[in-house]
């Protein structure tokens, strides 16, 4: 079977490798761009090149996404492959099973049954179902709806639920069959605790059928047939839906023949639902905007518990300073995602047909090229500056940067601690106005007559005011100061190579170190304690033919002898030296 499956693998990646030839040299098309509105062009296509580069970096077979904007302008966007096979690309209204992101949809049905007064969200279990082994009848709808139940998940059985589900992908799965069957002990008493459980909606699946007299497919479709927007969207698999389906991958084997009868009864409430990101979109932004529940019930469902991160049916993060409500969800072969953002009004989904991806990475780079478009976004040139050793007056330049949509108004600040006085450091311009695609120099300053000797560790820091995705930009800037002096000019080039004895000697705390260089050499002077280890480095860089003095302060260090060594190409000399305190 081993080797069997081996050949299996060696086929479908000989065919992806051909079929991705087929398609450059004809060349089809692997993405597609769709917007409406006043939708601008060089955001639709930074979305776009966002999307592309996700794909590439994840190693996605093929995605589509969706990015509403408050003005109801709207972009639609594919990247990839469907079905190697035949060459066939993602597009904008290709169906994706949704999976966990149908809780949302069961949970604005049940809200509304709720305001219909057809049922109660503290209503229990036993009002509404028959009796199940380990299911407790005192269990709320509430419980169920923001996973408090403690009733068992049956996806923690997944290899068993996988193979029941795919090996008979026509068979017709009854809720009560499923919970007979996949069902354990409780994970605590009702209200007790939190745990994802996917069993517990499909037990508001059976809630929705009792409470309406309808099978849950119908129940969902016809409380959601009245929303325009929503045309390619249904709760359950047939085989009359004429829509083309995103091909699944996992592990390189397409399971498109798989998604049928059994998934999909299985995953009722739970992960029924088949959409596309366009009608995610607007799905969230009617939700979330109130048109679909009351004031009241948007705030039953925006009551979160799990250190507020799950409401009813919807979870909640904060990122770049926005709140964003959402959901995701996984299936073999599929991932999505889909958000919104309340202060910016704008809801983003993706959905993936690859088994080995991160909607939510994808979603929020996403998000990052939306906010940048309408925010500053600011930069500074370079990493981490090591400016090495300093011993007389330094200056340099840092240029700061937006490449957002936006003006910002920026804040420049110098931070640290372990310094006595505060002009050894100055930023200049401390405050600026950044117009968007400019640029703006930092004149940076330091003066070590300050300082004490020793290394030091500042950091740069540009505060924007307007900006979500920059609020604050940080350049770390190390150096070392060793209160170096030349006490001989150039004019009086030392004969030979010498390393002086410290003064004073003993000493308390500081003492001042000698040596001279005949020539331009690469110099090491190091203080060692009487094990051998290094614990202080005065000098590690190329110097000039002269005398040098360090001051070393050795407040830091215990009474004893030390050894100081100077090391350079053609010389190597110690001495001793005694701290007494």
């Amino acid at each position: 079977m081993k080797l069997l499956h081996s050949y299996k693998r060696i086929i479908l990646l000989a065919i992806y490798f051909f079929s991705c030839f087929y398609i450059l040299k004809a060349g089809y098309q692997t993405m597609s761009i769709s917007t409406s509105g006043n939708f601008d062009n060089s955001l639709a296509a930074e979305l776009q090149q966002t999307l592309d580069d996700q794909r590439v970096q994840q190693e996605i077979m093929g995605l589509s996404a969706a990015v509403l904007l408050p003005n109801e302008d709207i972009w639609l966007g594919t990247s990839g492959i469907s079905n190697p096979s035949n060459g066939d690309s993602i597009s904008t209204d290709m169906l994706f099973w949704m999976a966990s992101i149908s809780k949302t949809f069961a949970s604005m049905v049940v809200l509304q049954l709720a305001e219909e007064g057809v049922l109660a969200l503290d209503d229990p279990l036993h009002q509404w179902l028959p009796s199940f082994p380990n299911i407790d009848s005192t269990i709320t709808i509430r419980q169920l709806l923001n996973h408090t139940s403690g009733v068992w998940d049956w996806e923690h059985d997944w290899s068993m639920v996988y193979s029941e589900i795919f090996s008979n992908p026509d068979k017709y799965w009854t809720q009560e069959e499923i919970i007979l069957t996949f069902t354990d002990e409780p994970y605590f008493a009702p209200g007790e605790g939190y745990h994802y459980s996917n069993t517990g909606y499909l037990l508001l699946s059976m809630i929705i059928e009792e409470a309406t007299k309808l099978d849950f497919p119908i129940a969902m479709e016809k409380r959601f047939i009245p929303l325009n927007q929503l045309t390619h969207t249904y709760f359950a698999w047939s085989d009359t839906i004429s829509d083309d389906f995103a091909h699944p991958w996992e592990d390189d084997v397409d399971l498109f023949h798989q998604y049928k009868t059994a998934i999909s009864t299985f995953c009722y409430g739970a992960g029924s639902v088949i959409s596309t990101p366009k009608d995610l979109v607007w799905f969230v932004k009617s939700l979330f905007e109130g048109e679909l529940l009351t004031p009241e019930s948007m705030k039953q469902m925006l009551t979160f518990v799990n250190n507020n991160q799950y409401g009813l049916g919807v979870a909640r993060s904060t990122m770049y300073g926005r709140e964003l409500y959402w959901h995701n969800g996984a299936l073999p072969g599929f991932r999505s995602i889909v958000f919104y953002s309340s202060q910016d009004s704008t809801s983003i989904a993706v959905a993936i047909n690859d088994d080995d991806a991160n909607s939510i990475d994808i979603a929020l780079a996403l998000f990052e090229v939306v906010l940048a478009a309408y925010h500053p976004r600011l930069s500074i040139d370079g990493s981490i500056l090591d400016l090495g050793t300093i011993n007389s007056k330094f200056d340099t330049t840092f240029f700061v940067y937006n490449t957002g949509g936006k003006a910002d108004s920026v804040l420049a600040s110098i931070r640290y601690s372990g310094v006595a006085d505060s002009n050894a450091f100055s930023i200049f311009p401390p405050s600026f106005i950044l117009a968007p695609g400019d640029s703006q120099a930092l004149a940076f300053f330091i003066n070590p007559e300050l300082l004490a000797p020793k290394k030091y560790a500042i950091r740069l820091h540009i505060d924007s005011k307007f900006s979500p995705l920059t609020p604050s930009r940080i350049k770390p800037i190390k150096f070392k100061v060793t209160s170096l002096s030349i006490v001989n000019t150039d004019k009086d080039v030392p004969a030979h190579f010498s390393l002086n004895q410290n003064y004073p000697n003993p000493f308390n705390p500081t003492t001042s170190i000698s040596f001279s260089i005949p020539k331009r050499e690469f110099v090491t002077v190091e203080v060692f304690n009487m094990l051998g280890q290094v614990v202080m480095t005065l000098e590690s860089d190329y110097l000039a033919e002269g005398t040098y003095t360090y001051n070393w302060d050795a407040g830091e260090f215990p009474s004893g002898v030390y050894l100081y060594r100077l090391t350079t190409t053609h010389f190597v000399q110690n001495r001793k030296m005694l701290l007494m305190r």
